[in-house]
């Protein structure tokens, strides 16, 4: 069964090429959402798959990145086709 979180991740996540290297992360997990730079040097991001594909998906952001929080929380499920950076 699928679910769905919204993050919120600070550290350093801007300007450092996060947004493509999570869409790319998210197809391989087969995450489907999106993602988009923030204000305040926050990045936010909606995952909507199977709980272990998420968890997987935020472990390989995590090596890649210096995220300093990863505040998340539940939502309820969306109609998503794929994974997209949103401006």
């Amino acid at each position: 069964m699928e679910k769905q979180l919204h993050f919120i991740f600070s550290g350093s996540v801007q300007g450092v090429g996060f947004r493509y290297t999570a869409r790319r992360l998210a197809c391989s997990f087969g995450i489907k959402g999106w993602v988009r730079n923030s204000g305040s040097s926050k990045v936010e991001l909606a995952a909507q798959a199977k709980p272990q594909n998420i968890d997987l998906f935020i472990r390989s952001l995590k090596k890649e990145f210096t995220i300093s929080s990863a505040d998340s929380h539940e939502e309820p499920l969306e109609n998503f086709i794929g994974f997209e950076i949103r401006f």
